[in-house]
């Protein structure tokens, strides 16, 4: 829609609300299109400054709605998870291999040596704490690895505190 088209329905009485709706841009930016466009604002009423010639080709762009369909909202939605969950995984990868070339938490668990004979143990932790892990598990995707990364966290318990 041209500047001048905008102007003039102001001057009918057209409600700058009701152009924000219309043209699917807001009030502030409808005003400054007008005033790039050469319009100043005085009285109450949308004027030419002085010393422009009226244009025709002076336009305000108006900014097309398009939604998005169901599958369109459930594709982003889900691409943005897997990539939530991925910088997360990166992150623990990252996290758990430090300057000095240590073993990542995955390459630790590939080198923990199953043949070794087990002990079952229960211990009682905090639901917070079982919580946390459960979800950590389920993100990082090691749901079958608790075992192991419980013993990975001991071992680094022990090498800290056993002195």
């Amino acid at each position: 829609m041209k500047a001048k088209e905008i102007v003039e329905q102001l001057e009918q009485g057209k409600m700058m609300k009701e152009l924000e709706v219309e043209l699917n841009i807001s009030q502030s930016t409808i005003r400054t299109r007008l005033k790039k466009a050469g319009y100043t604002h005085d009285d109450g009423k949308w004027q030419l400054r002085e010393g422009i010639e009226m244009d025709e080709k002076i336009s305000v762009p108006i900014a097309t709605k398009e939604k998005f369909t169901h599958e369109e909202i459930v594709f982003l939605k889900k691409f943005a998870k897997e990539q939530l969950e991925n910088e997360f995984r990166d992150n623990i990868t990252n996290e758990f291999a430090d300057e000095e070339n240590e073993l990542n938490l995955f390459e630790r668990i590939r080198n923990i040596d199953e043949d070794e004979n087990r002990e079952r143990n229960n211990i009682f932790i905090s639901e917070s704490v079982h919580d946390e892990f459960t979800e950590f598990l389920k993100v990082s995707k090691l749901k079958n690895q608790k075992s192991l990364i419980v013993e990975i966290a001991l071992i680094d318990f022990l090498k800290k505190y056993n002195k």
